[in-house]
């Protein structure tokens, strides 16, 4: 009987650019299972080349670049709290200058950011979508199951639109039950929150819940999920290390141990 079981997330100190970077390289022949993910990106099965370009004086090699069906999407992969910022104006220029000096090709091209948590990005995106510019920005989180001595990527596109939803049959026995759920479509994700919304927010002002549906290699739907909680910053708070203090992740396993979650 499956239950629930605590994994953890990769800390700072140990993840690097490098690293991020090494993942999507091989990505198509990953072995790791995902969670999170939109659509196109599971399906990905393209290998990155990370070709340089030339315009108008100067080089560029973006750190991702994939042909989709109808458009090419330029990921650009941050991992530094002081810099990550920068991915935003990076992926902009990459795909703009891409799709002038390839017009005739007609095709548009996807700037996707690939961070960790940044309230930065999340504001700044927002503004730029609610203007129509097409980006898109997803958070990503390097899980490690110690028990079972495996690693699985979380990720969360905070501005994917969601719909009001049945608790995932997961959770039908939790307290979680009660509480309001939501369904994103685009990520195989559920959200839940005690109070009701309407619309997505971009920015949380009291505890949620997130329920990911796992894949595997080949984009194969496993029988697994993946769960994180926490309570997130108030609107009018500074920087603190108390922030996300009760963040967790968990696993829905054959060897959990909880019944139900702690509560928020």
């Amino acid at each position: 009987m499956r239950k629930w079981r605590e994994i953890t997330a990769l800390p700072n100190r140990r993840r690097s650019e490098s690293l991020v970077q090494s993942i999507f390289d091989s990505w198509p022949k990953r072995t790791k299972t995902i969670a999170g993910a939109p659509t196109w990106l599971r399906k990905c099965r393209e290998s990155n080349k990370r070709e340089s370009f030339d315009a108008f004086g100067y080089s560029f090699t973006p750190d991702v670049l994939w042909n989709g069906e109808r458009e090419r999407y330029l990921l650009e992969l941050k991992c530094a709290n002081k810099y990550e910022p920068l991915a935003l104006a990076e992926a902009l220029h990459h795909a703009q200058i891409l799709e002038a000096l390839y017009s005739e090709a007609d095709q548009l091209v996807v700037p996707v950011l690939v961070t960790m948590y940044s309230p930065w990005l999340r504001a700044a995106v927002a503004r730029l979508r609610s203007s129509a510019v097409v980006v898109h920005s997803l958070e990503m989180d390097i899980l490690e199951d110690d028990v079972q001595g495996d690693t699985a990527f979380w990720f969360d596109d905070p501005h994917a639109d969601w719909t009001p939803s049945e608790v995932p049959e997961v959770l039908r026995a939790s307290h979680l039950r009660h509480w309001n759920w939501h369904y994103v479509d685009a990520t195989s994700t559920w959200i839940a929150i005690k109070g009701k919304l309407e619309r997505r927010p971009v920015f949380f002002e009291e505890p949620y819940v997130m329920v990911a549906r796992a894949f595997g290699p080949a984009d194969r739907e496993l029988d697994e999920y993946y769960l994180w909680q926490g309570t997130p910053p108030r609107r009018h708070s500074g920087s603190s290390p108390e922030h996300w203090g009760d963040s967790a992740f968990y696993k829905w396993a054959t060897d959990g141990t909880l019944s139900d979650l702690p509560p928020l």
